[in-house]
């Protein structure tokens, strides 16, 4: 069975919450749930906690908190896995060091994963450009999957996947309508052992150019079963699958 990825949901905040949900998350026995948290708090960003899937504690597999000064002090992502032993219909919750006024949940689902090491590489950055990107080692047909955080202080700015990746969730996408809280996620599947992906902040609408901005990032790959073969990914906001040659 090729490993596939796909999209389930995401949830948007924008007010103060300690304990941010992603309600009606249906996933099936032996999925592999991936959980993102990419948060924006003034001044003083929130490391997760815990985070849980009903009843199910999930796992840590990758966390970064801003830390190189001004608005990167702000913005942090994570993201948190869970083998599903049995499956249901349930709530994810990350549990934060303290509120955060705006972010999101956004919800993945794998199959055809290594059961006995899901999560490979992962990595993180921060960096202030406009063309921000991640490279994860792996194998072919392997995924990789990233995370972006940013603190835009004006509209008509938006974030847009480079490197071919499959963006999954754009909280704001072009012309860029929200003032603050850019955050965005992506996988792209691997075809030789490295595999680079991630966003470009863009910025007039009118006549888009690239725009350097601080962006935080995260990134992990999710390891295809021996033996999987090429993966066949689920688009978001599509209902058909096709198989990459």
């Amino acid at each position: 069975m090729a490993l596939a990825v796909s999209y389930i949901d995401a949830a948007y905040w924008s007010s103060d919450n300690a304990a941010p949900t992603l309600a009606s998350v249906t996933l099936n026995t032996g999925d592999l749930l991936i959980a993102l948290c990419l948060q924006d708090e003034p001044f003083d960003n929130q490391a997760v906690t815990s985070a849980t899937w009903g009843a199910n504690g999930l796992t840590l597999a990758v966390e970064k908190l801003g830390d190189a000064g001004g608005s990167f002090d702000w913005i942090a992502g994570a993201a948190y896995i869970y083998q599903v032993s049995s499956g249901a219909t349930s709530t994810i919750t990350f549990n934060l060091a303290g509120a955060a006024v705006r972010g999101a949940i956004i919800a993945l689902k794998a199959t055809g994963f290594d059961t006995g090491t899901p999560v490979g590489d992962t990595d993180n950055t921060q960096v202030t450009v406009a063309a921000a990107s991640l490279t994860l080692t792996g194998a072919a047909g392997d995924v990789a999957i990233y995370g972006v955080a940013t603190d835009y202080q004006a509209t008509d700015r938006w974030l847009e996947g480079n490197n071919s990746i499959t963006e999954d969730y754009n909280s704001d996408p072009r012309p860029g309508n929200v003032g603050r809280a850019k955050l965005a996620v992506g996988h792209k599947a691997f075809s030789t052992t490295s595999c680079t992906l991630g966003f470009t902040s863009r910025g007039i609408d009118s006549s888009p150019t690239d725009v350097s901005i601080d962006q935080l990032a995260i990134g992990l790959v999710i390891k295809a079963a021996s033996g999987g073969g090429s993966i066949v990914p689920i688009l978001h906001h599509m209902q058909r699958m096709r198989a990459l040659q």
